[in-house]
């Protein structure tokens, strides 16, 4: 189960499709369980984190951003089961993007362009349009290894030494 959303919420975005648990029998099986949800889950708030820490403070994330964050990760979640579903049903295109919803990806882009606009290198590069209501921005933003590195070590080259 995720920090944001469950298995629960992104199933309430499809009305025709079960999520159960694994059974252990392929013929019992639905073409999606709940662990594998709950991997998608737990792999898109660690992206989604990854993103915000660029421009919040994301050791303070106050409830009604774990809302608004819950609301992103289900949507990319929901985007990743619709991509699944659309290959396991035999009906032409037209009628699968039909039957499977909105563009779910689409929407949890606008919402994390709105929270934490980002360039190309990966740094906030401007105040959000809709920032978090309970979380701090940060002030300095880490980068690159420093996202997830807490090592103070400064790497010290030299011009004739061995630097590798």
């Amino acid at each position: 189960m995720g920090d944001f959303t469950t298995v629960g919420e992104v199933k309430s975005l499809f009305r025709r499709i079960k999520i159960e648990d694994d059974t252990g029998t392929e013929a019992t099986n639905t073409v999606l369980t709940t662990e594998e949800v709950d991997q998608f889950i737990e792999e898109n708030e660690l992206l989604v984190k990854s993103r915000l820490a660029t421009c919040y403070d994301i050791n303070s994330i106050g409830a009604d951003s774990t809302v608004i964050i819950g609301t992103v990760v289900k949507y990319l979640v929901a985007d990743i089961i619709k991509n699944i579903m659309a290959l396991t049903v035999n009906q032409n295109s037209d009628r699968k993007n039909q039957d499977m919803g909105p563009n779910w990806g689409a929407k949890a882009k606008e919402l994390m362009d709105k929270i934490c606009p980002v360039n190309e290198c990966g740094k906030c590069t401007e105040k959000p349009s809709m920032p978090l209501p309970d979380t701090s921005l940060a002030s300095n933003p880490p980068t690159g290894a420093n996202l997830f590195n807490s090592s103070t070590n400064t790497p010290t080259f030299t011009k004739a030494g061995n630097n590798w």
